[in-house]
């Protein structure tokens, strides 16, 4: 079996502040290019019909998303104001003109895509309302609107994701999604009725009990739509757990971020289904035979499976591997150009490849790189003929690193986009065989949320958990485990219950380009009393080689904005050039702004916080514990796993000993699944903001619990006349505490075991004297654990 790489043609390439575009699509007439290109703050669509063709730009500098070809019609979403529009417009025409086909009221379209048929061409998207989010579908009219009112597909009382469109042999129209549901996230797939009216019953085509992503399909000879999707079911054995909470379930949400994609391949016709039957080789044991999993394929993406004119079945993916087998390409093959220190980071920190295998007598050929570095994880866009497929590209050929060698250090690499065309030698259709009955494990991915209503409200204050610090793939240190942006919010939503949330991925890593990304993705799913949204970022400053100006190196802070962020916002202590690169100038800096900067792993053997750096107006709060890194509270503490190499560590006890004062939370860095909570009046962004300041938080390992202490009716300073106070401790939770350890100036003084219920607790410390600080930790007998932030008398 041989595939070729005919032609690769770049019709753009940028460089760092000129011209940074992603995200091309292609149309079915194999040369039109349409992409989204980065405006300094914003974005414009760009069109090209060629090549060698002028560039045609079609908005206004924006926020935009997924461009699809539909037909005569290129579709995108765009924002105008507080409405998220499905915009259109013909893109044969000479001068194409936009307009608005869909624009609701309230709900957030997203992930368009497209197929045609002998009804006319349809058009599919996700369609988010705070957090709910659902799957339409509707047919495109001649004159760009929709002829009948857009259709649900996705199940009820599910959030449905990132749908697939095909159109089958017999005209039937076809739609694959991710859902969550059943307590993970499944692929379904849902059949159109041909005007568009109605739809089936949605039917479940995953079969594994881990997430499964990223559906595909495509028109099957025999009838029906094959399918694909990419399950994340491979453990990564070089990313081992080192976290605190060791039970079922925190290891089922690690798990999420910690294994391998999969592809897995199978058809759905006249409502049976069959898996693809391949293997590794003709030796491979029965036993691997009926799973549909399409060998080679770890480390996988998105993927697109397609039918050859004989039956044969193939299929292109994202892969996070070692390039080993890049296909030659047969014409002219332009190079990107590189940094003279341009060298390939490991597999997994890289953007993926992209690659083809194809299903030859009953085994998966290896995988031939077509692209290698293909930039982002997005989804594919192509045509095929029969032989020829035309695949719209983008590739990476910027440095990739920490720190200094970070793609922000990169002025001479870079990201071209372009059409290649990749011969596919057809092959003789393969054998399949019934698709087992999905059993899924009694195991619960989801935190457990029913907590008593009167512990979740104080004072006219509810209690929201969030995630304030979580990696996506745009940053270097697991690009392939941390999964891709949409992912990571959905993820606190779906699986955690969170209410606030922020992408803190590594200044260092970004170009405007992923600035954007943060920025407007953060827009897009703030949710005014349902889900707020943080732009958000992490600064980076404790590489000797690159942060020993101005007394550094300094430590990590997040930078979590209360308030849109614009491009000059973002700062690097990397940087000997940047206006922000100590913590000192960042402060002066953003001096007014809506911003919190918690330090974090403060006791880290690499990367541990210098406390000397502060700031009470930007470091209210500072991050307890973290997933891999535990606690830095004190030696000793619970919770302390291997974050306290350092000779002399400065837990965070020993600032507050030193006078510093500042609230708790926690967070998960990677595998986010620490949560940190606040007390809050309402679900905005500024009122979040006040009850950091006000240092209303508490911190936990990832349970989901509400916490408070309050001494002589303050929860953080008293000015009751002493000696003695009396204290008030607030527990929410699903399951009763097992132990709950109550702290002065970081000392155990009261010891509370075998608490048989939530709920609130009042007692007298005679001895408390001016100058006290009190804090509670709560365990759990699972391990979980929260920390009350301190109160000072």
């Amino acid at each position: 079996m041989g595939h070729s790489l005919h032609t690769k043609s770049f019709y753009h390439r940028a460089t760092r502040h000129a011209g940074e575009a992603y995200a091309p699509v292609l149309a079915k007439n194999g040369t039109s290019l349409a992409w989204l290109q980065v405006d300094h703050a914003h974005e414009r669509l760009i069109l090209q019909h060629g090549e060698e063709a002028h560039a045609l730009a079609l908005t206004e500098p924006g926020f935009l998303f997924s461009p699809v070809f539909a037909g005569d019609w290129l579709c995108w979403v765009e924002q105008h104001g507080a409405r998220w529009e499905i915009r259109a417009a013909r893109w044969r025409d000479e001068h194409p003109s936009p307009h608005t086909i869909h624009a609701p009221e309230i709900a957030r379209p997203l992930h368009l895509v497209a197929a045609t048929g002998p009804s006319g061409c349809w058009l599919a998207w996700e369609e988010r309302t705070g957090r709910r989010t659902v799957v339409q579908a509707a047919l495109l009219g001649p004159n760009g609107g929709f002829i009948t009112a857009p259709l649900i597909v996705s199940p009820a009382d599910t959030n449905g994701y990132d749908p697939a469109l095909a159109v089958a042999t017999d005209g039937s129209a076809w739609c694959a999604y991710s859902a969550y549901a059943d307590d993970n996230y499944r692929i379904f797939i849902t059949s159109l009725a041909a005007d568009g009216s109605s739809a089936s019953s949605p039917q479940r085509v995953s079969h594994q009990h881990h997430a499964c992503v990223w559906p595909s399909l495509w028109p099957s000879l025999q009838g029906g739509v094959w399918f694909s999707y990419t399950c994340y079911t491979g453990p990564h054995h070089g990313h081992e757990d080192t976290s605190h909470v060791r039970h079922a379930r925190s290891l089922l949400q690690r798990r999420f971020f910690q294994y391998h994609g999969r592809v897995y391949a199978g058809r759905l016709k006249a409502g049976q289904q069959e898996v693809a039957v391949g293997a590794p080789s003709p030796q491979a044991k029965l036993w691997h035979i009926d799973t549909g999993l399409v060998f080679g394929s770890d480390g996988a993406g998105h993927s697109q499976v397609i039918e050859d004119p004989e039956g044969g079945l193939h299929l292109l993916f994202r892969q996070h591997a070692v390039p080993a087998n890049v296909l030659p390409c047969e014409g002219p093959a332009p190079e990107l150009k590189r940094h003279p220190r341009f060298k390939p980071a490991r597999h997994d920190r890289m953007h993926p490849n992209l690659a083809v295998t194809s299903l030859v007598d009953g085994v998966w050929t290896p995988p031939g790189v077509i692209v290698p570095r293909a930039h982002f994880d997005l989804g594919l866009s192509l045509n095929f003929d029969g032989r020829l497929c035309s695949l719209a590209f983008a590739e990476d050929a910027r440095r990739t690193g920490w720190s200094g060698e970070g793609e922000w250090f990169d002025d001479v690499g870079e990201v071209g986009l372009g059409v290649l065309r990749l011969a596919i030698t057809p092959t003789a259709a393969p054998s399949s065989a019934p698709l087992a009955v999905p059993v899924f494990p009694s195991g619960r991915l989801t935190n457990p949320h029913a907590i008593a209503p009167e512990l979740t409200q104080w004072r006219g204050r509810t209690f929201a958990l969030g995630q304030t610090h979580c990696h996506s793939n745009l940053s270097v240190c697991h690009r392939e485990l941390d999964r891709d942006p949409h992912f990571n919010y959905r993820f606190m939503q779906d699986v955690q219950h969170c209410r606030f949330g922020a992408l803190t991925d590594h200044e260092y890593n970004l170009w405007h380009t992923e600035m954007l990304l943060l920025r407007k993705l953060a827009e897009y799913y703030y949710f005014p009393g349902e889900f707020v949204a943080l732009p958000a970022y992490e600064w980076t400053g404790s590489d000797p080689r690159d942060c020993s100006h101005d007394g550094g190196p300094f430590g990590h802070f997040n930078v979590l904005g209360f308030e849109p962020l614009a491009p000059r916002d973002f700062c690097n202590p990397n940087d000997p050039a940047n206006p922000g690169n100590t913590p000192e100038k960042f402060w002066r800096h953003m001096a007014g702004r809506k911003l919190v900067t918690p330090p974090h792993h403060v006791v880290d053997f690499n990367h541990f916080y210098h406390w000397e750096f502060w700031d009470d107006a930007f470091q209210p709060v500072v991050e307890i514990f973290q997933d891999d890194r535990g606690s830095g509270e004190q030696a000793g503490a619970p919770g302390v796993t291997n974050g306290t190499k350092l000779a002399k560590p400065v837990w965070a006890l020993d600032a507050l000993r030193g006078g510093k004062r500042f609230g708790f939370i926690a967070a998960g860095d990677h595998a986010g699944i620490a949560l940190a909570g606040v007390w809050t009046r309402e679900l905005t962004r500024e009122a979040l903001h006040a009850g950091m300041h006000e240092k209303l938080c508490f911190a936990t390992t990832g349970a989901h619990v509400a916490v408070i202490l309050v001494a002589n009716d303050e929860p953080v300073d008293t000015a009751k006349s002493i000696p003695g106070a009396h204290f008030e401790l607030r527990v929410g939770s699903t399951e009763a505490p097992a132990l709950i350890e109550v702290l002065r100036n970081g000392s155990v003084v009261r010891m509370l075991e075998s608490v048989a219920q939530t709920g609130v607790r009042r007692w007298q410390e005679p001895s408390a004297q001016s100058g006290d600080f009190w804090y509670a930790r709560v365990h759990w007998a699972d391990g979980e654990l929260a920390w009350t932030s301190p109160v000072w008398i």
